[in-house]
């Protein structure tokens, strides 16, 4: 894959921040207007969109982080009892990072298993997306909900387990199903070129083209 600048990746995660924020900030006025829960399914969407774009552990860690942030922000302009537990960073951020932590060794998983059915890397991206989103937001729901527990944010396992309902089904379809349409759009439009989109020779393999190349060019000379 082409090399990217540093200002290049800097732009990118700015982007990718306002991005999850007002994600945040949509999922947060659509339910908490409406509804005593509180929905994450177009964060949950856009953070997996933003670490599925150039996939590496690296970027779901930081989409998680960003994921987090932006919880942990918003609990201090919304004031349910939920979202204000978010103003804990073990409840907001924590678990976020492993979300992003478990998404994509999910993907590379099944990428790799994916790959020796298919032999085709955009199908078995394309197959591995789904299924590391949905369990990416199960995991999700597991661990906010389980932190909230701990720290007593809300009384009562009936409310938490209302919640884990109402919560786990939508946040674990939605984004298996929108997710791969947005990163291979995003993809095509950045014309990303890597191992997910096509067979990219072994290193060793190169090294012995370029020495061929090499050889035949001294032999010209």
């Amino acid at each position: 894959m082409k090399k990217r600048s540093q200002t290049y990746y800097l732009v990118l995660y700015a982007i990718y921040a306002a991005l999850i924020f007002v994600a945040r900030i949509l999922d947060q006025l659509i339910t908490s207007s409406a509804l005593p829960i509180n929905f994450a399914v177009i964060t949950l969407s856009v953070a997996f969109a933003v670490a599925f774009i150039e996939p590496s552990l690296k970027n779901g860690f930081i989409a998680g982080v960003i994921f987090g942030m932006s919880s942990f922000i918003t609990s201090f302009i919304f004031g349910k009892p939920l979202i204000f537990g978010m103003a804990n960073p073990l409840i907001s951020i924590f678990p976020r990072i492993i979300v992003g932590i478990v998404l994509f060794l999910v993907f590379r998983g099944l990428f790799k298993l994916f790959m020796l059915w298919f032999k085709k890397p955009k199908l078995a991206m394309g197959l591995a997306i789904p299924f590391a989103c949905a369990v990416a937001a199960f995991t999700n729901t597991v661990t906010v909900l389980s932190m909230i527990w701990v720290f007593k944010v809300l009384d009562g396992m009936d409310v938490l387990y209302v919640i884990f309902v109402t919560n786990a089904i939508p946040e674990l379809i939605i984004p298996a199903l929108i997710v791969p349409g947005i990163v291979f759009g995003v993809r095509n439009g950045l014309k990303i070129k890597d191992e997910y989109t096509e067979v990219l020779p072994r290193p060793e393999k190169i090294e012995v083209a370029d020495k061929e190349i090499n050889e035949e060019t001294e032999e010209d000379i």
